[in-house]
């Protein structure tokens, strides 16, 4: 692939679909040949793009851009030559960068300025084992990061920083009998909230405020009734109060509801004889929260609550006597996106205005029981890109909620199949794609343009 090639094109439409738009595409050609560099873990950086990508030369590293070709670069070669940093946990602190990755020496705390001089190491803290399974977490409270770090002595606890040295220290031992492994860490309100092994109730939520003091368990009480958050299904804030899907061994899944106070935190509505909520992320549309839940004959259905028991109610089960199978739910123009099976249809996209007579199959893209499977949603100005399988091959899409239109430059011969994995910075989505033009997986941008354009 020629490097940064532009395509000011309108989209290829497809499945005898109608939408148009004007898009202009860029490829950055990172690995330079037919390697892949599979870029990942897209965060937003003020108006431009962090992300971790590999070259031949270099291993996995983190990369920047703003867009341009002249404007997207590695921050620095962390693990020299060959060797990966394995850049993992990108946030973002007032002007700063921080994320945590491994040179020649060991695992450490990094910081950016977004520019190649001022990328350098904070603090040698972070548990080897967090780089490679995908563990290292980071959450911002009150202008500091929250974290797990590892001491001298191998324990792996709750860490504070403030961006330096000697601002990055331990700030509670939670499991005074080894290691509390704090995960799954999620702010809401100034506070941040984590799953840990406190050594006393197992795993269960633990929320802090940055300080010693303000460090403890979210729920004290029964062990059996003491929830834990799942990695892959975060929290969502609705009228104030956050809802997140957790599990106890009294309930088991089940979504939850807190205002961040012990009095306040509670399941919504118990399921009797079934779990009543998948673990799938809940979405917010015009102050309510709707997420995939069960009934004792049917799961992964369309449900909706306004945070009271009463208000807690079925919207729609496309399969009542089986499994729907929502697994992910878009919010785009008041309006939702979810896919959902049917007998008739298969596993297709369907739509809802919150109602049960406003819910309904959106597009059966695979006419019959065949399914499109879409998935990985991802809102991008006023469309919501996706992935789904038509005519036999998997590839990415848009709709802007009366049509559907694919996701590719016009004069590109195909999509190899992917995960539509990317991010949005500056008016600019980031993603991975493969449109067949010999340069394997690696780093696209798409942005909607005017005419003038």
């Amino acid at each position: 692939m020629k490097a940064f090639l532009c395509f000011a094109l309108s989209l290829f439409v497809s499945v005898q679909l109608h939408a148009q738009a004007h898009y202009a595409f860029k490829s950055y050609d990172i690995s330079k040949g037919i390697a892949s560099s599979q870029p990942d873990r897209f965060t937003p950086f003020g108006k431009q793009m962090v992300f971790s990508a590999i070259t031949p030369a270099t291993g996995r590293e983190p990369w920047i851009s703003d867009g341009t070709g002249a404007g997207t670069y590695m921050l620095r070669d962390i693990a020299t030559g060959d060797h990966s940093g394995n850049p993992t946990g990108f946030t973002v602190l007032g002007n700063k960068l921080y994320f945590a990755a491994t040179d020649s020496a060991s695992e450490a705390l990094w910081v950016s300025d977004g520019t190649k001089a001022g990328t350098h190491i904070v603090q040698r803290i972070i548990p080897f084992s967090s780089i490679f399974t995908d563990e290292t977490q980071i959450v911002t409270v009150h202008n500091k990061l929250l974290l797990r770090g590892q001491d001298a002595t191998g324990d792996v606890e709750l860490w504070v920083s403030d961006g330096t040295d000697t601002g990055t220290h331990l700030l509670k031992n939670i499991n005074p009998l080894g290691s509390s492994y704090p995960l799954n860490m999620f702010a809401y309100n100034g506070n941040a909230y984590f799953t840990v092994d406190d050594g006393v109730y197992g795993n269960c939520i633990w929320v802090s405020d940055g300080t010693p003091q303000g460090t403890h368990i979210l729920l004290p009480g029964n062990p059996a009734a003491t929830p834990s958050f799942f990695k892959h299904c975060p929290p969502v804030v609705c009228n104030g109060k956050m809802y997140f899907v957790a599990n106890d061994n009294a309930h088991g899944t089940e979504l939850w509801i807190t205002d961040g106070t012990e009095a306040g935190t509670h399941i919504i509505r118990d399921c009797p004889g079934c779990d009543g909520a998948e673990i799938r992320p809940p979405a917010v549309m015009n102050g309510k929260v709707y997420f995939a839940g069960n009934t004792q004959t049917s799961t992964g259905n369309l449900w909706v609550t306004d945070g009271t028991a009463d208000g807690t109610l079925l919207v729609y089960s496309p399969n009542p006597t089986g499994h729907s199978d929502i697994a992910e739910i878009a919010v785009l123009n008041n309006k939702l996106y979810f896919n959902a099976y049917e007998e008739t249809y298969g596993n297709e996209m369907w739509t809802s205005d919150g109602s049960p007579s406003g819910t309904h199959l959106f597009k059966d893209m695979n006419p019959g029981e065949q399914s499109a499977y879409p998935a990985q949603y991802y809102v991008f100005g006023n469309k919501l890109l996706f992935t789904a399988v038509s005519e036999g091959r998997k590839s990415f899409y848009y709709t802007d909620g009366e049509t559907i239109g694919e996701l590719k430059p016009a004069n590109a011969p195909k999509v190899v199949p992917h995960d539509l994995n990317g991010a949005v910075a500056n008016g600019i989505f980031y993603f991975v794609a493969d449109y067949a033009d010999g340069a394997g997986y690696d780093l696209w941008s798409v942005k909607e343009v005017t005419e003038r354009e």
